[in-house]
């Protein structure tokens, strides 16, 4: 049964998402984040797909480029994109989570802060 922060949550997130925006949730270690949005991706209505991505210590970028182009369609010799008539969203699940590099960066991130630019 849902309490009334999951609905609130699933209100912002359903209206900034079919606004066309990013939506980052953050909180603290067993809140609920990640249910939050795989409750509202497993329900979501029939033009929208969507595909699960999970950091780990050990993700890469090229981890993170083979997630994203196994769930999109070629469109054009380099451009993907969703099935036709629908929207994609992704859910990236522990974005703290990949190692630091030499430089005290994380790649997977940095590629996917330059998806979202």
């Amino acid at each position: 049964m849902p309490t009334s922060d999951t609905v609130k949550y699933n209100f912002l997130i359903k209206t900034l998402t079919n606004g066309g925006h990013n939506v980052l949730i953050t909180g603290e270690t067993g809140v609920g984040k990640s249910v939050v949005a795989r409750d509202y991706l497993m329900n979501t209505p029939t033009e929208i797909d969507s595909a699960f991505v999970n950091f780990s210590g050990k993700t890469t970028t090229k981890n993170l480029v083979d997630a994203f182009e196994s769930k999109l369609e070629s469109r054009r010799r380099e451009l993907l994109g969703p099935k036709p008539g629908k929207t994609m969203i992704f859910f990236v699940d522990d974005v703290n989570m990949p190692q630091l590099d030499q430089g005290r960066a994380q790649p997977p991130c940095e590629l996917l802060r330059q998806v979202l630019d």
